[in-house]
């Protein structure tokens, strides 16, 4: 009973408010909204037809950048990891020059 009393009385002011006129605030608040609506409506239609007809040679474009990208940094990897297993190389490896240090010739072929 209470809330078919609360839907009536909510019914009659909006029926209330139906008949009465509409104030200059009401007026100017509805325009706004109706020009933010077109506002919104004019950014979305390039979007719209950026989906319908998609630049296709700019995306192959960002595609093959990205392989590019994706292969220097799988090449780069592999080098960082070659870079550390040389730099602790095998049990008893000396660097090339370490040998012949006190040889002038061969000491200084190897740093060369």
């Amino acid at each position: 009973m209470d809330q078919a009393t609360g839907t009536l009385e909510v019914a009659d002011k909006t029926w209330a408010n139906l008949k009465s006129p509409a104030t200059a605030l009401k007026i100017v608040q509805a325009d706004l909204a109706v020009a933010k609506a077109g506002l919104a409506l004019g950014q979305a239609e390039p979007d719209l037809t950026d989906l319908r007809t998609p630049d296709l040679a700019s995306l192959q474009g960002s595609v093959d950048d990205a392989r590019d990208s994706l292969e220097l940094a799988q090449i780069r990897v592999s080098l960082g990891e070659k870079d550390a297993l040389a730099a602790s190389g095998p049990r008893g490896w000396r660097s090339p020059g370490s040998r012949h240090r006190n040889c002038p010739t061969l000491g200084s072929l190897w740093l060369a």
